[in-house]
């Protein structure tokens, strides 16, 4: 407590960032290292240059100022690599993380709906349904033996069999005893082939003048004269 007898206030708790939420954040500050790093790279060769147009001039103290200067520019741009790294490593543990809680999250429902499925289903219930369809299977197979049996002793009766070759026999010993009777032999008939009726046609006599006239040749201009020899001389 303080000296006003108030107990000290504890800092409200921050809502916690869903994964989602820190690879982006994590991805910001990496594009900001990054900016920093091209920074600090464009300095170390800017003061590297400087380092030997003053050496040049031969300004010698100038010169390893600036190369020193060079050099504390590639510690820093250093650390900045190794800070990315370190990020690029923490968003990879995020996303791996995260896609381990979809897996597990997909498991669990999937798990579930097994559970609901199989929930109605009773492995003792199971096997009584099987046996009973073995059981309705050979009833069936039974009923069919059944009703085949009749068709299958009259195949096998020996009787009926000595009966049926019986039958044969008569049927030969009649056949050869039936009297056989001529047919007369009827007169051929010689074909005689008609003269076809000759068709005749009158067709009225067509115009000779009309003819004449639409034979008569049509004069042909000098440009299709032309194109005629032209094809004429193709063809050629």
């Amino acid at each position: 407590m303080n000296l006003f007898g108030m107990g000290k206030k504890k800092p409200a708790a921050q809502p916690r960032a869903s994964p989602q939420e820190a690879i982006t954040l994590l991805e910001s500050k990496m594009e900001t290292l990054a900016k920093r790093e091209q920074f600090l790279n464009t300095k170390i060769d800017l003061c590297k240059k400087e380092a030997l147009a003053k050496k040049k001039k031969g300004d010698k103290t100038g010169a390893l100022i600036a190369l020193k200067k060079s050099n504390r520019y590639a510690d820093e741009a250093k650390k900045m690599q190794g800070t990315v790294m370190n990020l690029e490593s923490q968003k990879m543990a995020l996303e791996s993380a995260s896609i381990n809680v979809e897996t597990i999250s997909a498991f669990d429902a999937s798990n579930k709906a097994l559970a609901n499925i199989h929930k109605d289903m009773d492995p003792e219930k199971i096997d009584d349904i099987m046996e009973d369809m073995e059981d309705q299977r050979d009833i069936s197979n039974q009923i069919s033996e059944a009703l085949t049996r009749n068709t299958e002793d009259v195949f096998e009766d020996e009787d009926l069999l000595a009966e049926l070759e019986g039958l044969e026999d008569e049927l030969e010993m009649v056949d050869e005893e039936a009297p056989t009777i001529p047919t007369k032999a009827q007169p051929q008939q010689t074909a005689t082939t008609t003269p076809a009726p000759e068709v005749v046609f009158n067709f009225p006599n067509a115009p000779q003048g009309q003819l004449q006239q639409q034979q008569q040749p049509v004069k042909e201009t000098e440009d299709e004269r032309a194109i005629r020899e032209l094809q004429e001389s193709m063809l050629a």
